[in-house]
């Protein structure tokens, strides 16, 4: 299968999607504004100096020229705003938008014009993949059609990988950075009761981030 990848080249989950399909056979190609590993052959698109709500549809024509010659029999984009705008203006079917949270979740809600650019990918794709429920929902309130909506969670498929029992019994990990999108407070007051109730429990908060200081006084 030739599919045509719009998205941010420098993020970790554009290369392990693109190198998933390719191990797979498929002949995948990358288009992005922004650079990334030179193991992914990134076509670098365009990118004027401009607010992103300008610089991405200003890279259309380009990416639609070479999605001319490259024939895809897909286009898979990822991230509502940015690539998947790019996929619906390219006009180029089927188009495949992968919303990745943030996008539909905060972005989409922010104003008129964010609400309408969301409405205008949302129903110009032919499939809509979502990680969680409430990110599925998002994609269908803002014009996708529900049976357009494929929602697929991340994690571990306990049918094929069953681990060992826990080395440290009761230990709870956050991984996630010390930002507000990730809400680390209600993670903390969530989990007290336990801690006060079962003092073999710990919670370990990984990462960091600009909320770090916030976090450790509510963790203390």
């Amino acid at each position: 299968v030739r599919i045509a990848t719009l998205a941010n080249a420098a993020a970790v989950h554009t290369r392990r999607w693109v190198e998933h399909f390719r191990e797979r056979g498929h002949d995948v190609r990358l288009w992005s504004l922004e650079r990334g590993p030179a193991a992914l052959d990134v076509r670098v698109l365009p990118a004027a100096p401009l607010p992103g709500a300008l610089r991405y549809p200003l890279a259309v024509p380009a990416l639609r020229r070479a999605l001319r010659e490259f024939a895809p029999d897909v286009v898979d984009a990822h991230y509502v705003p940015n690539y998947g705008l790019m996929g619906a203006l390219c006009g180029v079917r089927p188009l495949v938008v992968s919303a990745w949270g943030s996008d539909l979740l905060l972005a989409a809600p922010r104003g008129p014009l964010e609400r309408a650019r969301a409405r205008f990918v949302m129903e110009r794709a032919d499939r809509v993949l979502a990680d969680s429920a409430n990110l599925a929902a998002a994609a269908r309130r803002f014009g996708a059609p529900a049976d357009c909506v494929i929602e697929l969670p991340w994690g571990v498929d306990l049918r094929r990988f069953r681990p060992a029992a826990s080395r440290v019994p009761g230990r709870i990990v956050s991984t996630r950075m010390h930002e507000a999108l990730y809400d680390l407070p209600t993670v903390i007051r969530g989990v007290a009761p336990v801690l006060a109730a079962r003092p073999e429990v710990h919670l370990v908060i990984a990462g960091d981030g600009r909320l770090r200081s916030e976090v450790e006084r509510l963790a203390a």
